[in-house]
């Protein structure tokens, strides 16, 4: 669920996405790749339009339903340095529409997060990061709004003190609100345009009462959009039960429903994941990886793109996506249908 709460910097959201998506060799680019979703290839022409980065998988937080919260990743902490992002930046460029700075971890603990994002922001690529908000201090909010961002959303996930407290671990609440407020404020004195304020609402049982006075309380401070979205929670089985809200409104419908053969997914024909040891992924729902298919520290982005781990994936999505083990459990299908 997504409520617009002030249209002028959601219109300039997505005039940024539309100014990137004709820059250079963008829409051709994305166009090659949607008629090669049509027409089954494996083999592509076409290079990605949107690329979801991790900048590092530390985080300052230990959330219940995150797969570094509750201990499932047990991947050494990594930073993707500065040299690796610049190169691939630079060997997309041309085709780029969009970069999302984020899978796990929290993306302000880089040191050069705002390098990053600046650096693609001279690219004319439209970019986009998620945070918990606890880092958003003066000095931050200053370099989020010099940087460039198009978008930046913060992930509060509660309305009251003591439900955050008992899903982040972390006694943060206030201090989040008022770092938000912050950069609104910050924003409208300094009279930008950019970027886009989300907060968002990952829904559970413990919460979902609170969703009425997350509204408010998002209005209140002043951001531009909500959005109030079910939770993945296949990857926590053991625990399942206890996070399931009550409201089947607020549940993605595969849990509630048998899950039959998938539907075909467009993201691995114009998108793919790099986390931040440099492994790559199909897809960020694989957010382990469970399938990783190269490493861009020892393999060019090509290699990847059309590499036969990448071509295998797209032809088990084509032909034989009952076998694909990650489609085949994906939380997020019914979310995400294609064709």
């Amino acid at each position: 669920m997504q409520r617009i709460l002030k249209k002028r910097y959601y219109i300039r959201k997505h005039a940024s996405l539309v100014k990137s998506l004709f820059a250079r060799k963008r829409f051709f680019n994305l166009v090659a790749g949607f008629v090669s979703f049509l027409l089954k290839k494996d083999k592509l022409i076409n290079y990605p339009s949107v690329l979801m980065i991790e900048p590092t998988n530390r985080c300052n937080f230990s959330c219940s339903l995150c797969v570094l919260g509750s201990g499932l990743d047990k991947r050494a902490p990594a930073d993707l340095s500065f040299d690796v992002y610049k190169a691939t930046i630079d060997n997309l460029e041309d085709r780029l529409i969009w970069v999302m700075l984020y899978i796990q971890g929290e993306p302000l603990l880089h040191k050069d997060i705002f390098k990053m994002i600046a650096y693609a922001k001279a690219k004319k690529i439209y970019v986009s990061l998620s945070t918990n908000g606890y880092l958003l201090d003066t000095n931050n909010i200053n370099q989020v709004l010099d940087s460039g961002l198009d978008h930046i959303t913060v992930s509060l996930d509660a309305a009251r003190e003591d439900t955050f407290k008992n899903y982040k671990k972390i006694d943060a609440f206030q201090a989040i609100v008022n770092n938000i407020k912050a950069l609104v404020n910050q924003r409208n004195k300094t009279r930008r345009l950019n970027p886009c304020i989300c907060l968002q609402m990952i829904v559970i049982k413990d919460n979902e009462e609170e969703i009425g006075e997350f509204f408010n309380l998002a209005k209140e401070a002043g951001v531009d959009e909500v959005f109030v979205k079910p939770a993945r929670i296949d990857c926590l089985s053991k625990r399942f039960e206890d996070f399931l809200p009550s409201n089947k409104k607020y549940i993605r419908p595969v849990y509630l429903e048998p899950k039959g053969i998938p539907k075909r997914c467009l993201k691995p024909w114009i998108s793919f994941v790099i986390n931040s040891a440099g492994v790559a992924s199909p897809c960020c729902e694989d957010v382990l990886p469970a399938y990783p298919v190269g490493n861009i520290f020892d393999d060019t982005i090509d290699m990847i793109w059309n590499g036969q781990r990448m071509k295998d994936f797209r032809q088990s999505l084509s032909y034989k996506i009952e076998k694909n083990q990650i489609c085949k459990e994906c939380s997020f299908n019914v979310f995400f249908r294609s064709l």
